[in-house]
């Protein structure tokens, strides 16, 4: 009884969300046939059934770093676009956005369409940089040497997403050859580019290097950049500190030693310490 009322309860909350034409069609859809109407139906030939659909669900988005990124959220209405009406969604609009995004829709009134919407919410969180800055933000990027390959990847599908939002004529192609060429040059790894050198040079894909990327992390125990940090620096330090040494051991030998003040223990005689006196007999000299 309890999940048959739950069930109740969900549908009042979902129709009160909805359009009056949309309620209209599910009070339509759900009501029973009145008695009598066996036969008349029947000779009234097919009748159309009117679909209930939900609000799908779309990502959390606030306008920060902490929820989705306004690309990521701006791609999933996109793909919404071609399935679903313009009032279901803007439901889904308003019920993933909060703080600043929120406050966004929350001036735009029920009559406002969907692109209206979107043009709206482009102006405050779309990209606003030109395509000359985020081209160069792409060409200048390299791997963290705390960064995965997978972290290296995201980062640079982030910025050609950015550059292909500011610069609409670059094409899915391109942007492909971008990211494939960028990600290979851009590793911090000298081993990891030189195994992937020959991938690179019979044309494989970005997501065949990237997995092989990821293969060659994997066999090395995690992240091939910090491995090879680590494994080059002991042997660079070391080095710097041999020639280091070196280096005082000939600036002490060039400068003058100081000339001993107290008594040599074994002669007696004023001027040098014990271990280097050259008096072998051990015999005083001179006064004390």
């Amino acid at each position: 009884m309890s999940t048959t009322m739950a069930s109740i309860e969900d549908l009042i909350t979902t129709l009160r969300e909805r359009s009056q034409d949309d309620q209209r069609a599910i009070l339509q859809a759900l009501a029973p046939a009145a008695p009598g109407d066996d036969n008349s139906s029947a000779t009234a030939g097919p009748q159309t059934v009117h679909a209930v659909t939900f609000p799908p669900r779309l990502a959390l988005f606030s306008g920060e770093d902490k929820d989705a990124r306004y690309s990521q959220w701006r791609a999933e209405i996109n793909g919404l676009q071609a399935n679903h009406p313009e009032s279901t969604i803007l439901q889904a609009m308003r019920r993933s956005v909060k703080g600043l995004a929120a406050d966004v829709l929350l001036q735009l009134d029920d009559s406002t369409t969907l692109q209206t919407a979107l043009q709206k919410l482009d102006q405050m969180f779309g990209c606003v940089q030109p395509a000359e800055k985020l081209y160069e933000l792409f060409y200048t990027s390299k791997q963290l040497p705390s960064e995965t390959a997978v972290g290296w990847a995201c980062r640079l599908e982030r910025i050609v997403a950015d550059v292909r939002c500011a610069d609409r004529n670059l094409a899915t192609e391109a942007a492909d050859s971008m990211l494939r060429s960028k990600f290979w040059s851009g590793l911090a790894s000298p081993a990891m580019r030189d195994a992937l050198r020959h991938r690179v040079d019979s044309g494989a894909t970005f997501s065949d290097i990237l997995v092989a990327a990821r293969q060659i992390e994997a066999e090395s125990g995690g992240n091939t950049v910090t491995h090879t940090a680590s494994a080059q620096q002991p042997a660079g330090v070391s080095q710097q500190l041999e020639r280091i040494m070196q280096r005082l051991d000939n600036l002490e030998k060039r400068l003058p030693r100081a000339t001993f003040q107290g008594k040599c223990y074994k002669c007696k005689q004023k001027g040098h310490r014990q271990a280097d006196c050259k008096n072998k007999s051990g015999n005083a000299q001179g006064p004390e």
